[in-house]
């Protein structure tokens, strides 16, 4: 359900206004003062706390303000962080909880935390829509709820709806925040990449100030070729999700390769090493290079959806996949202010 959500143009434009007020409320009054006083910044944590609040927004109508100058403590944050830290194989986690070994108590108790959570917002949302409250957020929980009630499905069950903001908050935090970290890096290591990506900067910025305007939205994001090159070149050579896992429940096409998938069968996509195979990019693989010749040709032959499936696709024109480079070029348009 929440696949179909993201696709909306409703989303998209509350998606713009959500982390247009983030980013120049929270994100780049972080910047300036670290600029004016010299400061040092952890961008992973900085990038990190952004997504979270983001996230909780989009997902809850919620903002928990973990993005501030003062870099509170947020103690949902912290136990999302937690969990996220003692993931790992079922038959570890068993073993370790039979021995009441390793750090289990730890992850049991940020769940709970984090659960709490949860199920408060979830709680807090029925309240507003039995007040006939219909319009009563943006968020995609408020919008699950509404859209299950006018089909008739039993979506309000709060373990579901538990699940589903879960996964989106797994899915919506973590990869954007490694993407953004190594993006910065890769620019502060390449000067000239800098220079090209203010100079784009400046011409859109110049054309909104004729139309009165003042802070980049989505439709100009779209505008930012060399940008996006970047972000491009900074997911191939560090993609989020290095390795893919996937399983098939049933016998299915043969692979590009002549090989058959039979059912059960597990594939691993080492999309790391597929973003840096010299067959595919040629010599200079290693190299950060956003304006690469490569990148036209073999876009849909390589990396369209291989890559991070729907979640994190390359290049798409999809809501979704809008969505997400927007995200990454909002965080990298804030490279003006860094």
């Amino acid at each position: 359900m929440h696949h179909s959500l993201l696709r909306q143009q409703s989303f998209e434009a509350t998606a713009e206004n959500t982390m247009q007020k983030k980013v120049q409320n929270s994100l780049l009054p972080i910047f300036d003062q670290a600029w004016l006083h010299g400061n040092v910044l952890d961008l992973q944590d900085v990038f990190s706390r952004l997504m979270f609040d983001e996230t909780c927004i989009m997902v809850l109508g919620y903002d928990p303000k973990s993005l501030s100058i003062e870099f509170p403590l947020v103690e949902v944050e912290k136990a999302f962080d937690e969990i996220e830290e003692h993931i790992v194989p079922r038959s570890v986690w068993k073993f370790q909880e039979w021995l009441q070994i390793g750090d289990v108590k730890k992850m049991t108790k940020a769940c709970k935390v984090f659960d709490q959570f949860l199920y408060s917002c979830i709680a807090t949302k029925h309240q507003e829509l039995n007040g006939c409250n219909k319009s009563s957020g943006d968020d995609l929980l408020s919008a699950m709820m509404v859209m299950g009630e006018e089909k008739g499905k039993m979506v309000h069950d709060d373990k579901f709806l538990r699940d589903a903001a879960f996964n989106l908050f797994v899915a919506g935090r973590d990869t954007i925040t490694s993407a953004l970290t190594w993006f910065f890096w890769l620019v502060a290591t390449h000067p000239l990449v800098e220079a090209k990506i203010l100079e784009e900067i400046e011409k859109v910025n110049d054309a909104g100030v004729k139309k009165k305007r003042k802070i980049v939205g989505m439709e100009d994001v779209k505008k930012l070729v060399y940008l996006h090159g970047a972000l491009c070149e900074g997911l191939r050579l560090f993609p989020p999700v290095p390795i893919k896992r996937k399983q098939s429940l049933k016998r299915d096409t043969t692979l590009p390769s002549g090989h058959c998938v039979n059912p059960n069968t597990i594939i691993l996509l080492f999309t790391c090493a597929m973003g840096r195979f010299e067959v595919i990019w040629g010599k200079d693989c290693l190299e950060f290079k956003p304006d690469r010749d490569g990148f036209q040709r073999k876009e849909k032959q390589y990396m369209s959806k291989v890559m991070h499936g729907k979640r994190l696709i390359f290049y798409s024109n999809e809501n979704g996949g809008i969505y997400y480079f927007a995200q990454l070029s909002y965080g990298g348009h804030s490279d003006k202010h860094a």
